[in-house]
């Protein structure tokens, strides 16, 4: 069995929004983590995709 690839996305804009919605859907990636400063965004992006690691500065997601 091949591990999954582990993905973080920082900023949840157009864009970004779009990328964390694609990796959060292929079978060989695992979207594991979302930055974004703004709070409404980042929970909505994060409850829909069922994103566990959540963060409002993205230095905490490299540093986690």
């Amino acid at each position: 069995m091949v591990d999954r690839l582990k993905v973080g996305v920082v900023g949840l804009g157009f864009y970004g929004a779009m990328h964390a919605r694609v990796w959060a859907n292929l079978p060989q990636a695992s979207l594991a983590a979302v930055a974004e400063i703004r709070r409404d965004k980042l929970e909505e992006t994060a409850k829909g995709l069922k994103v566990e690691n959540a963060y409002a500065d993205y230095k905490d997601l490299l540093a986690d």
